[in-house]
């Protein structure tokens, strides 16, 4: 784990790091995830509570939700 400016950042790695960001995300502490070229975002707008930025990318969600979501999608 890195930290940018005091936030952690994790990178994904098949999901090996997803509970170590869940328990980011359950104490309510910021984290970035370094998320693979390929991986699989299929969320709608209003799953999770996501909003879309302009590009698509999901941002501000339920994070321990969706971080279980996403771990299903991509078979991790």
């Amino acid at each position: 784990m890195r930290s940018v400016e005091n936030m952690p950042v994790l990178d994904w790695q098949d999901g090996k790091n997803a509970m170590r960001a869940k328990f980011q995300v359950m104490h309510e502490e910021p984290v970035v995830l370094k998320m693979p070229a390929g991986m699989d975002w299929s969320v709608n707008e209003g799953e999770f509570g996501c909003t879309l930025d302009d590009s698509g990318m999901p941002r501000d969600c339920e994070g321990s939700s969706l971080l279980h979501r996403l771990a299903e999608l991509n078979d991790t």
